[in-house]
């Protein structure tokens, strides 16, 4: 397990936001890479996200500097899981509807294909070799053991993982 088969993007940067410390990270516009900043940084338009414990807000525009994300439990009430088999939400198992109308792309249209967004169990790299689709959620011991090189003894059991039926929340 000592090989690794990605590269890692660069050193992710930390900044304090009331008081404690946070990965700083920059997400490709249109393209929707997720980056090490300041190894990557956000070129023209940019949003700024900030974590809260009881605010989420939507964007004013497509440079507003100070916006607040709450998370949500996945496997809770709100959360994507318990929703996976809306027809309303999901077009297959792990797809989202979607469709190519508005600015998809702002001009790049050929990019913007039909139900292309896909939730952690439907997502799959492409050029990942022998992971398959939705393992970053179905497996993500054995996603970071091919992914990076991980200590031995890397155990690769799990005591809580929902999509597999292991553990309550």
């Amino acid at each position: 397990m000592a090989r690794s088969s990605e590269s890692i993007d660069g050193r992710l940067s930390l900044a304090s936001f009331e008081g404690q410390l946070h990965p700083i990270t920059a997400q490709e516009a249109k393209g929707h890479g997720l980056k090490a900043w300041p190894s990557y940084d956000i070129q023209g338009d940019g949003v700024k996200y900030y974590p809260s414990l009881t605010a989420a807000e939507e964007p004013s525009s497509a440079s507003d500097p100070d916006v607040r994300y709450r998370l949500l439990d996945a496997y809770g009430p709100d959360g994507l899981w318990p929703r996976r088999g809306l027809a309303t939400l999901f077009t297959s198992s792990g797809a989202f509807l979607g469709d190519r109308g508005g600015n998809c792309g702002s001009g790049w249209s050929f990019y913007c294909p039909t139900n292309a967004a896909n939730a952690p169990w439907g997502w799959d790299d492409g050029d990942d070799g022998p992971i398959v689709r939705g393992e970053i959620a179905t497996d993500p011991a054995r996603l970071a053991a091919h992914y990076f090189s991980v200590p031995a003894g890397f155990s690769t059991t799990y005591s809580f993982n929902p999509f597999r039926g292991v553990g309550s929340p």
